[in-house]
């Protein structure tokens, strides 16, 4: 506020909000990333930005935090997608993702934490847990009487 109690936007902040651009990448990076996605959670974020330069600085921010989180980053622009329609946001979202390449990335993670040798794929006895050739982990049955 001013002298004659006018609101007034300081300069450089993100919306007219009180987060500056950096402030917000961190808040998210934090908030969202590292507690709440990390637990399970799923997060969208949509962020207008008047101004090209704070928003080139938001995405670098933005992308950096998402790759130090292993989590996904898309961006897209009202310039190609019609952003009132959440439809085509959701479209646009997905039309980014590399859907092949990540569902690989899972399985090939899942893999190499099943894998014979690694603790959690072996049967009580010292003997890899497998069937059909797949490693995994089989639950304990008690003997039979």
């Amino acid at each position: 506020m001013n002298s004659a109690d006018q609101f007034v936007v300081p300069s450089g902040v993100l919306g007219g909000g009180i987060l500056k651009v950096d402030d917000y990448a961190e808040f998210l990076a934090r908030e969202y990333l590292a507690r709440y996605v990390s637990a399970g959670g799923a997060a969208v974020k949509v962020a207008v930005v008047g101004d090209s330069q704070a928003a080139d600085r938001l995405e670098s921010a933005l992308a950096a935090a998402t790759a130090e989180h292993s989590s996904l980053w898309v961006s897209i622009s009202a310039d190609s997608t019609r952003v009132h329609m959440v439809d085509q946001i959701f479209f646009a979202v997905s039309r980014a993702v590399d859907w092949h390449g990540l569902a690989a990335a899972h399985v090939r993670a899942a893999y190499e934490q099943a894998r014979p040798g690694r603790g959690s794929a072996r049967g009580g006895r010292g003997r890899p847990a497998s069937r059909r050739g797949c490693p995994r982990a089989l639950p304990q049955r008690p003997p039979v009487a």
